[in-house]
């Protein structure tokens, strides 16, 4: 279950962890509060300082050397960590932030990135119900779309 959230949780959650790298400044950013140690090994992760209802949201990583394959280039791996990640903070707050897990994730990839490059991904809730959530999401480098994705989410404690 990702567990990438925004600063406001509730008690009894685990606490923050901190990334190995180092939070850079990032104009109309401020650093997310991972808290699954997967994520924030390869963050950090940033989101965007503009309020907003949480169910479209812009969210960004610096791409380094933790996130290439041999040849160089972003590794999807990486990429779809990124996703999870920001793709189920839309989804928890679509369920009034609720934990939610994973059901799948399709992605497609037009494009990639190298090191040193500035991912932004734009999620939005395309469809809840009572038990699932729908999310999509766009990647892009610059104004270029490295990738597009669409995953389901099942909100724990619904049938």
């Amino acid at each position: 279950m990702t567990e990438a959230r925004d600063a406001e949780k509730g008690d009894g959650e685990r606490p923050p962890i901190a990334s190995p790298r180092p939070e850079e400044h990032l104009d109309g950013f401020r650093a997310m509060e991972l808290r699954d140690p997967f994520e924030a090994f390869v963050g950090p992760y940033y989101s965007e300082t503009t309020p907003n209802d949480g169910l479209a949201r812009t969210e960004a990583f610096r791409v380094d050397e933790r996130h290439i394959d041999a040849a160089g280039k972003l590794h999807p791996g990486a990429l779809m960590t990124f996703a999870d990640a920001i793709v189920g903070s839309t989804a928890w707050n679509a369920t009034g932030r609720r934990p939610c897990v994973t059901l799948s994730m399709q992605t497609s990839y037009t494009g990639t990135a190298k090191v040193g490059d500035l991912v932004i991904g734009k999620t939005r809730l395309t469809k809840k119900t009572r038990s699932v959530v729908f999310c999509a999401a766009d990647f892009f480098v610059d104004d270029v779309l490295i990738c597009q994705a669409t995953s389901l989410w099942k909100v724990l404690g619904e049938p």
